[in-house]
C-alpha cells in the first residue's frame, strides 16, 4: 500500500478524508439501516461541516483541507485533461 499523502497535519487529513467521502461516491448508504449487499461503505461524514461545538480553529482546519485537496485533484485533473471523478 501506498501513502496518498504524507506529512499532513491532522486537521488537513480530516478535511482530505471528507474531500474523498464527497467526491468519491462512497457515500451512499444509509444510517441507521441494517448493513446489506445494498446497504455498506461509508454511512457518516469525516467531519461534521454543521457542528456547533467544534472550536472554530479545529473546523476552519477541516474545511482547509478538504478545499486544499479538491483545488489540487481540479487542478491535476485540468493538466491531464481527465474528466472522470477520483479522488
Amino acid at each position: 500500500m501506498v501513502p496518498i499523502d504524507e506529512d499532513v497535519t491532522y486537521g488537513a487529513d480530516r478535511g482530505y478524508e471528507q474531500h474523498y467521502i464527497d467526491n468519491a461516491g462512497v457515500k451512499k448508504e444509509v444510517r441507521g439501516e441494517p448493513i446489506s449487499e445494498m446497504n455498506r461503505g461509508n454511512k457518516i461524514n469525516s467531519c461534521d461541516r454543521e457542528s456547533k461545538t467544534r472550536d472554530n480553529d479545529r473546523q476552519a482546519a477541516f474545511e482547509a483541507g478538504s478545499k486544499e485537496k479538491e483545488d489540487e485533484v481540479k487542478k491535476k485533473k485540468q493538466e491531464e485533461g481527465d474528466g472522470e471523478k477520483c479522488p
